[in-house]
């Protein structure tokens, strides 16, 4: 284990939780909806991340970070689907 593996669990758990206080606000708000959706992608790469770090074969690592670029694919839709909703550009 080694600090950027703490550091990348550390902001998976930190994305996670306040993905989800922010959506208990209020479950309806579009807004709100959009950022838990950003935050939850975050927090997917954030887990994988964590986890291809600590990795000791070369085949599991490479899946792993496979898997971590597609969240992060995800990760720039969500923000720019947030983004449109919180300035109100949406139709």
């Amino acid at each position: 284990m080694n600090y950027y593996g703490l550091s990348a669990l550390f902001n998976g758990i930190t994305s996670t939780v306040l993905g989800i206080f922010v959506l208990s606000r209020d479950i309806k708000n579009k807004t709100y909806q959009t950022y838990f959706a950003f935050s939850l992608t975050v927090s997917i790469w954030s887990y994988y991340y964590f986890i291809w770090l600590n990795q000791t074969t070369a085949a599991s690592a490479l899946f792993w970070t496979r898997a971590l670029n597609a969240g992060s694919v995800l990760t720039a839709v969500a923000y720019f689907h947030h983004v449109t909703h919180f300035i109100g550009k949406t139709k």
